[in-house]
């Protein structure tokens, strides 16, 4: 006779999960959790998502967790997958050493990776910031050895082999490009980090990812024209744990933040068509003068505030530039012989050029900056109507659930 579902979690929650902790300890909480995440994604439950709020110490990971592997394993025809979509990296270390090897060890786990965000990835082309900096030949030495016997890129496999490295340091070596910036690198065929993070995307049981990329992948597959996943949307089951922070992640992943350094590194690249040089520099330079007096009279750096008119007459004008600017490049490029290296530029100006747009925009958008490192930024005044259209779009080809300690209070 078949199994219930029911009687296979009562089984592992009252007899073998104990036994894993040595311990006569049943949380029914936990149980109870466990039964309706079970009957939620049942086949012939038609719901969509499911909202639980459970407090510290419930065990909410578990709870969700073996009810939901159960289901992607019940049929060995089935495509269910799970992603388990944290807030913090915290979180994704604890279920990495904490439930990964107790679900392996129940026999419900066999392919899990954990998808961490990018700044916790090197990136061999962006060790020559170093130089910039106070380091060591034996550190750079160090990262030059680990390009070739690292085999996932991560900074904890490179501490593990080579010992704690700064936090200053790392920052300069650690990924920033795009998807697609990765997959046009030269090193792309031989770097651990572009490799590993493909293998995100194959037929993994199970992937602990964030928010963000979770959050990213959806709303690249939104965009016009769609564009590539970090991690997969349609996996079958997500769980979306520590949800009370989604909805802020979310607004910083449609946030088109650019800031005075970044629009005076622009000026300063070797690319940036000389012609028109100067007179960009100088905009630049009157737009920053401007911001740090400004900011003399702020109550706090760190808050948002109104983008003065004087700043976005100066934006304005640094529009026109880069249209110029880009305009000429595109020229150039037809007769470059370094088309990739001048392609690469290009596009770095066109989507500058996307940041700023927005921001002199007062109908379609709403923007602020903040004085703290002169940062403007920009979302769209229709973010409720893209973010029904993302979940949408996730409870389309999964079941959802939703969890969290404070999900009303959030709510």
């Amino acid at each position: 006779m078949a199994i219930s579902r029911k009687e296979t979690i009562l089984h592992l929650f009252e007899k073998k999960i104990p036994e894993h902790y040595h311990s006569d300890e049943i949380r029914l909480s936990q149980v109870q959790m466990a039964l309706e995440v079970a009957s939620f994604l049942h086949p012939s439950q038609r719901k969509r998502i499911l909202l639980l709020e459970a407090p510290v110490g419930t065990g909410k990971s578990l709870g969700a967790l073996v009810p939901a592997l159960n289901e992607s394993t019940i049929d060995r025809f089935s495509t269910k997958r799970i992603n388990y979509v944290t807030a913090t990296i915290n979180l994704q270390g604890q279920l990495m050493q904490g439930e990964v090897p107790l679900l392996q060890n129940l026999g419900l786990l066999k392919d899990v990776i954990l998808a961490k965000g990018k700044s916790h990835y090197y990136c061999h082309q962006e060790l020559y910031s170093l130089s910039n900096i106070n380091t060591s030949k034996e550190i750079i030495d160090s990262f030059n050895r680990f390009f070739y016997e690292s085999s996932t890129g991560q900074r904890d496999e490179y501490e593990q082999l080579y010992g704690e490295i700064r936090n200053e340091i790392w920052g300069h070596v650690s990924l920033k490009a795009t998807k697609s910036d990765c997959e046009r690198c030269p090193l792309s065929y031989t770097c651990p980090t572009n490799q590993h993070r493909k293998r995100f995307l194959l037929n993994n049981q199970l992937v602990i990812t964030n928010h963000e990329q979770m959050i990213r992948s959806l709303l690249n597959h939104i965009s016009d024209p769609p564009g590539s996943s970090i991690v997969p949307i349609n996996p079958g089951i997500i769980i979306i744990d520590e949800a009370h922070h989604f909805l802020e992640n979310f607004l910083s992943q449609i946030e088109s933040p650019i800031t005075i350094k970044k629009l005076k590194g622009i000026g300063n690249d070797r690319q940036f068509p000389y012609k028109f040089k100067k007179e960009y520099s100088k905009i630049v330079g009157h737009l920053e003068k401007e911001l740090e007096e400004i900011a003399e009279g702020v109550e706090s750096l760190q808050g948002r505030y109104p983008i003065p008119d004087s700043a976005k007459s100066h934006l304005s004008l640094l529009l026109k530039v880069l249209d110029a600017a880009l305009e000429q490049l595109v020229l150039q490029n037809l007769e470059n012989h370094n088309k990739a290296r001048a392609n690469i530029f290009s596009e770095k100006l066109e989507s500058t050029i996307e940041i700023i747009k927005p921001l002199l925009d007062t109908k379609k958008y709403v923007h602020w900056i903040t004085f703290e490192e002169f940062t403007f930024s920009s979302i769209p005044r229709n973010f409720p109507t893209v973010f029904r259209e993302m979940m949408n779009l996730l409870i389309k080809y999964n079941k959802v659930i939703v969890m969290s300690g404070t999900l009303t209070r959030a709510c």
